[in-house]
Formats: C-alpha cells, structure tokens, sequence
C-alpha cells in the first residue's frame, strides 16, 4: 500500500503519465518478493542521494532510449531545440514546463528541416503532448526536467543563451506587430543591435535557431540607424558649409572695414 501512495504522489495528474508507472512496476518487477512489491525496492531503485523517484528514473530511461534510438544526429539537434524551448527557466525557482504553439516551437528551423518528423516522435514515444485543437505543445511530464540528466545538462549549458534567444524573438514579434502601421516602431538602437548581431554570428544561434523574424529585425534596424547617421552626417555638412559663408563674409567685411579706415 506504501508503494501504491508514493506511485500516486509522484505521478500526479500529469497527462500521459501511466506508461511510465508501467515502466517503473516493470523495473520493480526484479526486486520482487513473494509476488510483492514494497515500498523500499522503489527508493533504492535509484539509491538514496539520487534525489530522483522510481518514476522519473523510468521517464530518464525512456527519454533516453528513443533520443539515443529513434533520432539521428540532425534530429537529436531540433529535438533539443524542441525540449529546450518547452522549458520555463525559473528565476530563482525551480524550472517548470512552458507550453507553445507547433508554429512557435517551429521558428528558426527552417522550411526543409526535420521538425515535423521529430515532433511527432517525441510526441508517439510520449515524451510530449500536443493538442490537437490548437496545436499546443508540452511537455509530458515536469519531472523530465529534473529526471533526465541529458535535459538537465541542456538546460544549464543553455539557459542563458536560449534567455537571450528568447529576447530577440519577443522583440522580432513586436516589431512584426508594429511594421504595418510604424516604420520605426520596435527598431533595435546601436547597443541592442550590436547585441542582436553578435548573438546571430555566434555558436547559439546554431545550435538554438534563428527565425526569419529576427533577421529582419536585424536588418530594418540596420538601414534605420544608417539612414539616421547619413541625415546627421548631411546635416553636419551642410552645417560646416554655412559656417565656411559666414567666415568668408565675416573676413571680407573685416577687410573692407579695415580699408576703410585707412583711406579715412
């Protein structure tokens, strides 16, 4: 009856989870007694420092058959695009899960590549869920989080690059609302666009994706700050040339006061 609670306690009301309670009763199944099953062969499962339940060491495990198994290595790269950006980094709490649509899940991946396909692996091996009305998307279970150490190893190389990815696209998907009705709503200025630049230059945009969006973000904000500095660099000029006339009238004017007061 213990074990019965704890299984109950760990799994929760998350969706799609009974596949996994039958994952661990199989696990258990080798330190069975006396047909029976108790409560300390399913905290030993993973040791007692662990840290993680019999459940999540059955949701580790079967993460990590179909990533090892069902994934090449271009797959494996936009499923950890995928599960990366189904997480919602805590700022001083514990990370949880963070739904999105298929279409934001799908930004910066391009049109030919393996999303589709990868989805729906990650979703038949129930590692996801999706709905098919609106088509959102999440993770199946919160503790994959902290149960699967390859998501957790992304998600602390990763945090602050996917953050900053977050960022720019927040930003891109403003200036797209704005673009309509406003030429300079939502531009980069200098120090967000040299930071917007460098982080499309850098590895994690490669390894994270960058949406059409952005770019184009990029590039409105670039021609708006050239085209400010061109008119800043007209108006100097043609400040300069002004200030050429009138020292020229002002040194004719003091040449002809100067004759005259010789001739006087």
């Amino acid at each position: 009856p213990e074990l019965v609670e704890r299984l109950l306690a760990d799994a929760g009301e998350e969706p799609g989870v009974l596949p996994f309670i039958q994952e661990t009763l199989v696990m258990l199944w080798a330190h069975a007694g006396r047909l029976e099953i108790g409560l300390a062969a399913y905290t030993n499962l993973v040791g007692e420092r662990s840290g993680r339940s019999g459940l999540q060491v059955a949701l580790a495990k079967h993460a990590e058959d179909v990533y090892r198994d069902e994934l090449d290595d271009a797959e494996s790269a936009t499923a950890r695009r995928i599960l990366l950006r189904l997480v919602q980094f805590g700022e001083g709490r514990a990370d949880t899960r963070r739904q999105q649509t298929a279409e934001q899940l799908r930004q910066g991946m391009g049109a030919d590549s393996s999303f589709d396909h990868v989805l729906a692996v990650l979703t038949d091996n129930r590692l996801l869920t999706l709905s098919d009305e609106a088509r959102r998307v999440d993770l199946s279970h919160e503790a994959l989080i902290d149960g699967w150490p390859r998501l957790h190893e992304w998600i602390n190389e990763r945090r602050a690059a996917e953050l900053a990815r977050r960022r720019l696209e927040d930003k891109a998907a403003e200036r797209q609302r704005l673009r309509q009705s406003d030429a300079a709503g939502g531009l980069l200025d200098d120090v967000e666009l040299k930071e917007a630049k460098g982080w499309i230059d850098g590895p994690d945009a490669v390894e994270l994706g960058v949406s059409d969006e952005l770019r184009t973000l990029v590039a409105d904000s670039q021609r708006a700050i050239d085209a400010a500095a061109l008119e800043k660099q007209r108006a100097a000029e043609g400040l300069r040339r002004r200030n050429q006339g009138l020292a020229v009238a002002l040194a004719a004017t003091v040449l002809l006061l100067a004759l005259a007061v010789v001739l006087f």
